[in-house]
């Protein structure tokens, strides 16, 4: 269970086995397309930029497994000279974005195993930042979930690209929310793997602060009681995440921040508190103010 073996039940299925191995190799062929046209495709000088403005270096990039997808047609060409089956070359479906505007290609790996693919736009006024191959279910899993190693606490940030950076930089158990909120699958399975804690590094915003709150309750209700909150330090002009925190303090101060981070239930007083500080510098505590932070300070201590 811990590292993902699929054990047959009953009597073993050949054909069942060959189809599935088929589906993982068709994977893997594409990432190793999209990480080989990233350095030796003309076109992808533009991401190669993008990818350096963020303070990657190549070995960074390579490591991340990072890519570059020219285009749809040339993806199924290569997949044909590969001699993979046509009906499995037709199950990979890719919006019509993706080759286009979409072009900054990441694999969704958990356990180890490829399930899809995520492909970011590199310009800033698009819309669709991230869009996902067909099939791809990214609320059961955990991006980048591996089996927890050390002391089994699981670092959980918001940004695919958070991770990966994280996890070249060597910061142990670093893994995705995969969408905008945790949800219990995730939890479950990131249990299944071995882990034994969690520490919350959401970005430094409010709705990182609101999304936090969400998974404290959530991990709490599957039994974890060693729940821990990384305070990311502020970083003047800039929205602070995990990736830009590397970028200008280097991953000691992301390490320093999840080495630091508070028990959920003092994060929690400490946010009923600032809530209510708030409003006491800017019309005063009134009695019902008072009832209602106490009604919360009572909740969160029981």
């Amino acid at each position: 269970q811990v590292v993902n073996l699929q054990l047959p039940k009953g009597d073993i299925d050949q054909n069942s086995y060959s189809s599935y191995k088929e589906r993982a190799n068709i994977l893997e062929d594409c990432n190793s397309y999209f990480m080989y046209c990233l350095w030796n495709s003309p076109g992808a000088q533009d991401v190669r930029d993008y990818l350096s403005s963020r303070g990657y270096s190549s070995e960074d990039i390579k490591t991340m497994e990072l890519g570059f997808i020219p285009s749809q047609e040339k993806l199924y060409t290569y997949l044909r000279n590969q001699k993979h089956k046509e009906e499995l070359i037709d199950e990979i479906k890719l919006n019509k974005a993706i080759g286009e505007e979409n072009k900054l290609s990441i694999p969704y790996r958990s356990s180890g195993s490829i399930t899809g693919f995520i492909f970011r736009t590199i310009e800033p006024s698009q819309t669709n930042k991230y869009m996902n191959s067909t099939g791809l279910e990214r609320s059961k899993t955990l991006f980048n979930m591996k089996p927890a190693k050390g002391d089994k606490d699981i670092v959980i940030v918001e940004g695919f690209l958070d991770a990966l950076i994280a996890d070249a930089r060597g910061v142990d158990n670093v893994v995705a929310l995969g969408g905008v909120n945790l949800s219990t699958e995730q939890i479950r399975h990131a249990i299944s793997k071995g882990a034994k804690k969690f520490t919350l590094c959401l970005d430094r915003d409010k709705a990182g602060a609101e999304n936090t709150l969400k998974a404290i309750d959530l991990i709490v209700a599957e039994g974890i009681s060693r729940v821990y909150v990384a305070i990311l330090p502020e970083i003047p002009g800039t929205k602070t995440d995990p990736d830009s925190l590397i970028k200008e303090l280097g991953v000691e101060a992301l390490k320093e921040a999840i080495r630091e981070a508070l028990p959920y239930y003092e994060y929690k007083l400490l946010t009923t508190l600032n809530k209510y500080g708030e409003i006491e510098q800017e019309r005063g505590l009134q009695p019902k103010d008072i009832d209602s932070l106490l009604d919360e300070v009572v909740t969160t201590a029981s």
